[in-house]
């Protein structure tokens, strides 16, 4: 699906910059709209990506496209494609690949795959004229089908005899060209400013049941995040996915979580190559010698349907026993007779089930130019791409290895280094079960490999340490210019590894070639199973009753700092962890105080590791609020590779934009709880551009006094940030700019307002603390990576002894923030102890 997924989303982007060129309006439509919405992607089991254009941009992308697109995109319409209709729905296309569906098989048309786009037409207010424009292109869409698909169509088949004959008679006259028009025209019969409603018209449409939608919902766009890219949606997208979908951020039964399109989906081959071998069978046949590979049931089959018109000279079989037999008066021989029909005069049908197999057995002869016959068309993904659902029979699944060019694995540490222009090598760690394999297919490279064992050397936990590749794990010492091979490589234990590859005639790597991986080797694993821990057991049940016990009329966050992501490290766990006491507790978000890595290795690889996170948080199905740290930059320890604002703000907030109140593209932001009468404030603490690095700057100073003193009547506040506002509490510099401002800005409007600032909530202190030397307390929530040394701590901080492989080798709080009590409950998952903060 992913691979897939890929080709669509090339599509899309295609798509989105021939917008941007021309000026053309589009909005995201359906199942794309809503997973931007609740995914920030593709919903996990769709299969598709639909957008929708203003009916006049979308004629001018029509015009733009007949003009010529750049290989290997098509737009595939009405007009140039005779059949199929499809009304007011065209598909982009990438003639690349292979993607059709099952109705589409016998069809000799542009396969690739594809993106919908739809026509959004207006709708009238009236009803009356809403009737008419609807019965219009009820007409001309039966019409149109009609000229297309032939009187089979059902909904002709449903008609009185007398309109049947008028349909006929009109198609005969009209012609599709005609028809097509008159479509378009039913289509956009109603003016903008007759307009209520605006919606598509497909082939699907049915008069009785269609569902209209409100124009203003779609006068203006914002822009929503959908994987790797920004995309207009329409700026009233809520109202529009809860008429669609009703409760849109609920997911659906399981059983309905399948994707809904069947048929041949092949991203590595090209169209033209499937479409001739299944729908180009008979194809320019006249003079060939027909002979049909397979004397089964499948045979059987051929012969009913095309036996009479296109007889086979001969049949082969692979099955011995049937050599030399007549079947309907055919005779049977071994494959061998193939080499005896000159290859220019040959044609060959595969009838079997065994369709790879057999294919790779003519390819081996020399006979490259075959053709698939299938009985029942439901079968065809079974036969095509029978290994693509399982490897090997032990469940080996394929993962695809990711390489720099230029970059060589260190002999002696097993570090990545760069300027090693004859070899690529992956910067990330590859975990490796027993049976576990790469496979290496192309003789042209041969690769190296050095392995990193389990064992976590202590110096990273009890000392201040970062390692510098962000990996906990043990090198091996086994890679060397040595061990280079060009053979399988079978792993008989668990471990880490990375790859380096070079080429076997010693030339340099070049840039396409890092693209090129998948063909060089593969690497097959199986599925990583989490393995549940027995020492966390009655911590999440625990925990969870404690929450239960106090929770009422409040606001329940899981509340985690300083992760710090390592290879080899933790996370796992607290991800777990985190998802079971929500799942009995039941959180209403969870809060991120920041350093989610070390932001000391590539700036791909740090958002790798920062989006593994959030996603694990965000599988919770519940928000997830995130306050940048001062490594989440990327900056630390020197780092070339560092993220400007925008970069931070796609990275950490923008899955989120929906959800809070700011400015658009500030790293701070808040949020409202009215039912408890609560506002949450996130603020950014960490510049490393400033010669201050610590601190806020003074716009956002400017937004935290606007938001308070906008703040209604009777709401408490709670401050999240990574950074402790005060010098005094922060070990590591002596000033945290605007720090002071910030606090004095808090205290007066806390000492004006009935004290309602309930708390300050930070980490960065890998330590617990509650300083209550102001007017509200300011709070350090501790490590959550496991780690344990008392010194580098501010005066009067508190930090829990931490091991390896039991509970307290996790830290993170429950926060229950009760209003009405003016109390805090922070109670602590793993190492440390449970707090109350009462006001």
């Amino acid at each position: 699906m992913k691979r897939i997924w890929a080709v669509q989303l090339d599509l899309l982007r295609e798509f989105k910059q021939i917008c941007e060129e021309n000026g053309l309006r589009y909005f995201l439509w359906s199942g794309t709209l809503l997973g931007a919405v609740r995914h920030q992607g593709f919903i996990p089991w769709d299969d598709d990506i639909d957008v929708a254009m203003p009916r006049e941009d979308y004629d001018r992308f029509r015009s733009l496209a007949g003009q010529g697109l750049k290989k290997p995109y098509e737009l595939q319409t009405n007009e140039n494609d005779s059949g199929i209709f499809r009304g007011g729905l065209m598909r982009f296309r990438n003639s690349d690949t292979t993607g059709v569906e099952i109705q589409d098989v016998e069809r000799f048309c542009n396969w690739g795959i594809w993106i919908d786009i739809l026509a959004l037409d207006y709708i009238y207010k009236d009803e009356a004229k809403r009737g008419e424009q609807f019965r219009k292109i009820g007409i001309y869409k039966r019409l149109c089908m009609l000229q297309t698909h032939g009187e089979s169509y059902w909904e002709f088949q449903n008609l009185s005899k007398w309109k049947k004959r008028a349909y006929r008679l009109i198609v005969k006259r009209l012609g599709r060209q005609k028809l097509l028009e008159r479509y378009d025209e039913a289509c956009r019969m109603c003016p903008e400013e007759e307009g209520r409603y605006i919606g598509p018209f497909t082939a699907g449409f049915m008069r009785d049941s269609y569902q209209c939608f409100y124009k203003e919902d779609f006068a203006d766009a914002q822009e929503l995040k959908f994987e790797n890219m920004l995309l207009a949606a329409p700026a009233g997208y809520e109202r529009y996915l809860s008429m669609v979908n009703g409760n849109y951020m609920q997911y659906p039964p399981e059983e309905l979580r399948v994707p809904k399109h069947r048929g041949i989906f092949d991203p590595d081959t090209p169209y033209s190559l499937w479409r001739r071998r299944l729908a180009g069978t008979f194809r320019g046949i006249e003079g060939k010698t027909i002979v049909i590979f397979g004397a089964g049931n499948m045979f059987e089959d051929y012969m009913r349907r095309y036996g009479d018109r296109f007889r086979p000279a001969f049949i082969v079989d692979n099955g011995k026993s049937k050599w030399g037999k007549m079947v309907h008066g055919i005779m049977v021989n071994c494959p061998q007779e193939l080499l005896a029909v000159p290859k220019e005069n040959l044609r060959v049908i595969i009838c079997n089930i065994y369709y790879r197999q057999i294919a790779k057995q003519l390819e081996e002869m020399g006979i490259e130019d075959y053709y698939l016959h299938i009985e029942n068309r439901d079968w065809l993904n079974d036969i095509l791409f029978p290994e693509e659902k399982i490897t090997e029979d032990d469940k080996l699944k394929i993962q695809p290895i990711h390489v720099r060019p230029g970059y060589k694995i260190e002999q002696s540490t097993g570090f990545l280094v760069e300027e090693c222009p004859d070899c690529m090598a992956s910067a990330d760690f590859y975990y490796a079960d027993a049976g576990s394999r790469i496979v290496w297919q192309n003789p042209a490279y041969e690769y190296g490999i050095a392995t990193y064992s389990t064992a976590v050397d202590g110096t990273y936990i009890y000392t201040y340490c970062y390692q510098k590749e962000e990996n906990w794990t043990s090198y091996n010492h086994d890679f060397s210019d040595e061990m280079f091979r060009k053979r399988d490589y079978v792993f008989s234990d668990e471990r880490y590894f990375r790859i380096c590859i070079r080429r076997s005639d010693g030339q340099n790597i070049e840039e396409w070639e890092a693209g090129n991986v998948e063909n060089i080797l593969r690497y097959e694993t199986h599925e990583r199973q989490y393995e549940e821990k027995a020492y966390f057991a009655d911590e999440i049940r625990d925990t969870a009753t404690k929450v239960l016990r106090c929770k009422k009329n409040s606001l329940t966050l899981g509340v985690i700092a300083d992760t710090h992501y390592v290879v080899g490290g933790t996370w796992e766990d607290t991800a777990r962890n985190i998802g079971a006491v929500h799942r009995q507790a039941g959180f209403d978000g969870i809060v991120h105080l920041g350093d989610l890595t070390d932001g000391m290795v590539a700036k791909e690889l740090t958002k790798q590791y920062a989006e593994r996170i959030l996603r694990d948080l965000r599988q919770n199905h519940i928000p997830v609020y995130v306050v940048q740290g001062n490594h989440d930059s990327n900056y630390f320890s020197g780092n070339q590779e560092p993220m400007d604002d925008e970069e931070q703000y796609e990275l950490y907030q923008s899955f989120n934009r929906v959800r809070v109140s700011g400015e658009a593209g500030k790293l701070w932001y808040y949020k409202d709880f009215s039912e408890l009468k609560l506002r949450l404030l996130f603020l950014l603490s960490f510049d490393y551009r400033e010669k201050v690095r610590y601190g806020l700057p003074e716009e956002e100073l400017d937004w935290v006094s606007e938001t308070l003193a906008q703040l209604p009547e009777g709401y408490k506040v709670v401050v999240f940030a990574h950074v402790p506002p005060l010098p005094q509490i922060h070990y590591w510099s002596d000033q945290i700019r605007n720090g002071e401002e910030l606090i004095r800005l808090l205290e007066e409007h806390h000492l004006s307002h009935n004290r309602n600032i309930m708390a300050y909530v930070h980490g960065h202190n890998h330590c617990d603390q509650i300083y209550r030397e102001r007017e509200f307390p300011i709070i350090s929530v501790g490590c959550s990576k496991c780690e344990y040394f008392v010194d580098k701590k501010p005066e009067g901080a508190y930090t829990p002894e931490r091991r390896l492989g039991c509970v307290s080798q996790e830290l993170w709080d429950t926060m229950v923030i009760n209003t009405k009590e003016n109390k805090i409950d922070f109670i602590r998952f793993g190492a440390g102890e449970d707090r109350i903060i009462k006001l």
